[in-house]
């Protein structure tokens, strides 16, 4: 997994900071890996801090999402973009600036597939959010997409044996 932090400029946006991780998935392919992660059903299961999530009218380009936590927080957020089983970006406004998720799906030449998680804040107001977000997704974004990766492989399994 690599964390990289930048601070240069992009389409007269400020670029404050950026994470890329990569996971791997040994059993299921990118294909079934896609299906698993844009199930948004399947998110509470891999993340205990998620109560509940919902995207209208589906996930594909252009549709809003709304995630609830556990203790009751809404985020709000926006499907920006779909490659359709290779692909997609979520946008999650605030005041300011935004949190852009980017996450691709490849096939490994082995078997299996590589799941890329991409964030960049950026916008004119992004140095005011980076102390807290940065942190946050530095400490927690590894281990969730780690708990992806196997929530994936579990149900490639349990579909295999079926």
């Amino acid at each position: 997994m690599a964390v990289s932090r930048s601070g240069s400029s992009r389409r007269r946006e400020v670029l404050m900071w950026t994470l890329v991780l990569d996971a791997q998935c040994d059993l299921a392919d990118a294909d079934f890996a896609w299906r698993f992660w844009t199930d948004v059903g399947n998110w509470p299961v891999v993340d205990p801090a998620i109560d509940h999530v919902r995207v209208e009218p589906a996930f594909e380009e252009g549709a809003q999402g709304t995630t609830v936590t556990s203790d009751g927080a809404r985020v709000d957020w926006r499907i920006s973009e779909v490659v359709a089983f290779r692909r997609a970006r979520i946008d999650f406004p605030v005041p300011g600036a935004a949190l852009h998720v980017s996450w691709s799906f490849r096939p490994r030449p082995a078997g299996g597939c590589t799941m890329t998680q991409s964030m960049e804040l950026s916008g004119e107001r992004a140095a005011e959010y980076e102390p807290v977000v940065a942190p946050s997704m530095e400490r927690s974004a590894p281990g969730g997409l780690h708990r992806l990766a196997a929530a994936i492989d579990e149900a490639h399994a349990r579909a295999a044996d079926a």
